[in-house]
Parts: structure tokens; C-alpha cells; sequence
């Protein structure tokens, strides 16, 4: 019925062996060889507990015999007083070993109910000592690449004040340029077509005139240039210098991108993880805890009869005292047996229809416990490759640059396309 009952080894031993000396008193002293025999028997079971269980009823219907049979012939068995007494002192062992195995049983169901405390005790070292590590490292990578983004950002709009800058410039000497030096006149200077009929002196004062012509465009050409190239030089230079530094910001953003995502995959596993051995604790801990009452209530139930067979045996043994039928000891005066047969047989009824208290056995079950439960849901949104995910739209789109825009695209002409993104951050490195 059990599949260990070892603590019975050392409690119960000592109450049978004590049964024992009463087997000796009632060999010495009485004719009832079936009581004998009986109190000898429980000797031979040992400590188990079911076997007790059958002893202790098995002395039980022993006694029942001899009240039988003294009231069907109306006469009395021999029972020494010394027998009596080591025979109710066995039954209060019996009772008090199972007082303690009551409070044993509490014990023990309080122990496998335990065992869902030891979960949330791993679950909690693991979130410290493991999970709470790459919190913080993801979070610091988180920001490093936050930080790293805006800088870039701050870069890329640099670059963009600097190109318009740029243009600006350029388009401010384009329309200063002198007339001159714009075609079609740029190509004519100097050249003019000598007319038809064109005398020497004329000749002369053309060439004369073209010579001033070009000698006047190049001054105004050095005053343009003086006015404005050092301006187109310098904005061209620093807008140089801008994208230089937007492009060299942009590799070291997408590094701590890849950075960040790889700790927050470390991150999620190890909580995944944590999660999963908590759950797993908790289901072994619940097997073991079901199969544990399981096994508790069976040997309550039986411990219970074995309470109900003592309180039995107790009962006959005090009709057995009341009816007078004890032996005395050598010298004493015997006792009377009842006077009415009747009466001892309303009294045996008594003990057979005895229903002794076994609530104090009841053992207490402490509510069960369910354990904590793990909260994964900080890695429920995860690096996933593409532009339209979760993580995209939660970790980068408020990321946005100021300025989403390109010089010029070689496939198609266009400047300051709005559409263009920024690079790097649409490479998520999935987990």
C-alpha cells in the first residue's frame, strides 16, 4: 500500500516488542491460547505499517473472541493484571506513534508543497545573476547606439546645411558671372568676322576693338573670380568635410546597431530560458507534490482504522476490568464477573458499535502553492530582419533623421530624394 514506511522501524518496534513481554504474561497466565498467540503475532509483523494495521485489528477480533465466548458460557478467561496493563500501555504507544506520524504527515505535504518555493528561489538567483547582467549590458548598447544615431544624425544634417550651402555659393557666382565670359559671347570674343569691303584702317580699329573686348572681359573675369571663388572654394571644402564626417560616423552607428541587437538576443535567450526551467521546475515539483498527497491519504485512511481498531481493544479491555475478570495476582481475592450476562453483552455492543474520533489525524494541508511566473514579455519584440517589424518600428523609426536625402542617385538624376534611407539602420541582425 506504501512504498516506504522506514520511519515505523524505530517508533513501532519498540510498542511491538513491548507487546511482546505481554505475550509472555498472558503464556504465564491464561487459558486463551487465541490472545497469546495473537500478541505474539503482532512481534512477528515487524514495524511495517501495514502490517501493524493487521496486528493491531487482528488483536482486535481476539479480544472480540473472548468477550464472545464469556458471554455464551458465562464464564470468565484468565487475564493477569500485570497482561492487562502491558497490553493498554502498548495500545497508548501505538496511539501516541501515531500522533506523531500525524504531525509527521503535515510535514511531509508541507515539504513537497516547498518544493515550489525552491523554483521561485532559482528563478529568482537566475534573473539576478544571470538575466539581470544582459539587461543592463543591452541597455547600455541600446543607448550607445541611440547616442551614435543622433550624433549621425546631427552629422547628416550638417552635411545637408553644407551642401546648400554649397549650392548657394555656386549659384551666387553663376549669376555674377559677366555676360562675356557667358556663351555665345564667351565663344565670339575676339573673333569678330571681318565685313565686306573692309579697308585697312578699319581692319586695324576692328582688331583694336576686339583686343579691348577681351582685355575688358578679363578684368571683369579677375574681379568675378576675386569676389567669389575663395566663397565657392570654401563652401565646396567644408561641405568636403561634412560628408566626410557623416560617412565616417555612419559604419561605427551600424556597428553599435549590430552590437546592441547582438546583446539583446543574448539577452532574450537567457530570459527564455529561465523562463522555461522555471515552468519545468514547477510542473516536476506539482508531479511530485500530487503523488505525495496521493500517497499521504492512503496511509491516512489507514492509520485512521489503526486508531479505530485501538480504541476498540482499549473498549473490550475495559469491560474486561469493569466485568470483574481480571486474575488478580497470587494471594488477591478474585473479582466478580457481572452479575447480568445481559449487561455484559450491551456492553460489548457498545465496542463493537464504537465510532472513535480520527479527525485529530486529519492531516492539514497547506493551501498549494502555484509558484512565480516568469514575465518574458520584455523580449516579446525581438531583431528581425525587414524594415516593417516590431522591432524595426519600435527601436528605429524614432530614430528618423532630420535630413533623409542624397547628393545625387546615378540611376535616376534625382537630388534631395525624401525616400532615400538612412544607411545602416535597415540591416537588423536577426536573432
Amino acid at each position: 500500500m506504501f512504498a516506504d514506511f522506514t520511519r515505523y522501524r524505530l517508533t513501532m518496534v519498540k510498542t511491538l516488542c513491548v507487546l511482546s513481554i505481554a505475550s509472555l504474561a498472558l503464556a504465564k497466565t491464561t487459558t486463551d491460547s487465541q490472545v497469546m498467540l495473537q500478541v505474539a503475532n503482532l512481534k512477528q509483523h515487524g514495524a511495517l505499517h501495514t502490517n501493524l494495521q493487521n496486528g493491531v485489528q487482528s488483536l482486535q477480533s481476539r479480544m472480540e473472541s473472548m468477550i464472545e465466548q464469556a458471554v455464551s458460557t458465562g464464564t470468565n478467561p484468565n487475564l493477569s493484571q500485570a497482561a492487562y496493563d502491558i497490553m493498554l500501555g502498548a495500545i497508548q504507544q501505538i496511539e501516541d506513534e501515531l500522533d506523531k506520524e500525524k504531525t509527521a504527515n503535515d510535514k511531509d505535504y508541507s515539504d513537497a508543497n516547498n518544493k515550489i518555493d525552491e523554483c521561485d528561489t532559482k528563478l529568482d538567483n537566475a534573473l539576478s545573476d544571470q538575466v539581470q547582467p544582459w539587461i543592463d549590458k543591452s541597455t547600455k548598447s541600446g543607448d550607445a547606439h541611440k547616442d551614435c544615431r543622433a550624433a549621425e544624425d546631427n552629422l547628416n544634417d550638417d552635411e545637408f546645411k553644407k551642401h546648400t550651402a554649397m549650392t548657394g555659393a555656386d549659384d551666387k557666382a553663376t549669376k555674377a558671372k559677366p555676360a562675356c565670359l557667358k556663351s555665345p559671347k564667351c565663344s565670339k570674343l575676339g573673333a569678330s568676322t571681318a565685313p565686306t569691303g573692309e579697308t585697312a584702317a578699319e581692319k586695324v580699329q576692328r582688331e583694336l576693338q576686339n583686343a579691348k573686348d577681351v582685355r575688358d572681359c578679363l578684368i571683369k573675369a579677375r574681379e568675378w573670380s576675386n569676389g567669389h571663388e575663395a566663397a565657392v572654394a570654401a563652401a565646396n571644402k567644408a561641405f568636403d568635410d561634412a560628408k566626410k564626417a557623416a560617412n565616417t560616423k555612419a559604419p561605427l552607428c551600424d556597428d553599435d546597431q549590430k552590437q546592441y541587437e547582438s546583446d539583446f538576443c543574448d539577452y532574450r535567450l537567457i530570459l527564455t530560458t529561465s523562463c522555461d526551467n522555471q515552468q519545468t521546475c514547477i510542473d516536476d515539483a506539482v508531479k511530485v507534490r500530487t503523488a505525495e498527497k496521493v500517497r499521504l491519504e492512503e496511509k491516512e485512511k489507514a492509520e485512521k482504522l489503526i486508531l479505530k481498531s485501538c480504541a476498540k481493544v482499549r473498549c473490550y479491555m475495559e469491560i474486561i476490568k469493569d466485568a470483574g475478570i481480571i486474575k488478580r495476582e497470587v494471594g488477591d481475592a478474585q473479582r466478580q464477573p457481572y452479575s447480568d450476562p445481559d449487561a455484559l453483552k450491551t456492553a460489548y455492543g457498545n465496542c463493537q458499535e464504537l465510532d472513535s474520533d480520527t479527525n485529530k489525524l486529519n492531516i492539514a494541508w497547506a493551501t498549494d502553492k502555484v509558484g512565480k511566473t516568469c514575465d518574458d514579455t520584455p523580449v516579446g519584440t525581438f531583431p528581425v530582419k525587414g524594415t516593417d517589424t516590431e522591432w524595426y518600428k519600435e527601436q528605429y523609426v524614432p530614430l528618423a533623421p532630420k535630413n533623409q536625402w542624397m547628393e545625387e542617385d546615378s540611376t535616376n538624376g534625382d537630388e534631395k530624394d525624401p525616400s532615400y534611407p538612412r544607411s545602416g539602420i535597415e540591416g537588423v541582425s536577426e536573432c
